[in-house]
């Protein structure tokens, strides 16, 4: 379902699972402050979407929509936070930082999975399978690069 333009959704989705409920203009204000730029014509159609595919619902406070995460949306929340916790996890055990000293092949990876998950549809179990073989093709690259450096 989040399929193309994902990583916007699952910010969205971690957010609220992060803060309980926001607004489409909370969630600007969010990115804006951690130097995201986003876009009404961005956040909105993604909000209505995830509406629509039972992952939020929203109440509405006067002119303003609250939205919140339904059970299903607060299960792939949970699943998104895990997964990017995994990574960071992996990243520190192995005393990799990814920034400019980084050796080439993790960034170009790094740049792989995050194509990859932009174009994941999370209901297609298919899908997430090949996401999670190159996650784990991924951490064995940095595992025998780990390796290889401390020889």
């Amino acid at each position: 379902m989040l399929g193309k333009h994902s990583f916007l959704k699952a910010m969205i989705l971690v957010y609220l699972h992060k803060y309980g409920e926001g607004s489409g203009y909370d969630f600007m204000k969010f990115c804006k402050e951690k130097g995201i730029a986003v876009s009404a014509g961005s956040v909105y159609p993604h909000l209505s979407k995830l509406s629509e595919n039972g992952f939020v619902e929203f109440k509405t406070e006067g002119k303003r929509k609250k939205y919140f995460l339904t059970e299903k949306g607060k299960n792939l929340a949970q699943k998104i936070v895990e997964s990017r916790e995994n990574l960071k996890e992996v990243f520190r055990k192995l005393g990799v930082t990814v920034g400019f000293d980084a050796p080439e092949f993790v960034e170009k990876r790094i740049n792989s999975i995050f194509t990859a998950l932009r174009k994941v549809n999370w209901e297609q179990k298919r899908n997430i399978e090949k996401l999670i073989k190159e996650l784990e093709e991924f951490i064995e690259d940095l595992r025998r690069w780990n390796n290889e450096e401390s020889h």
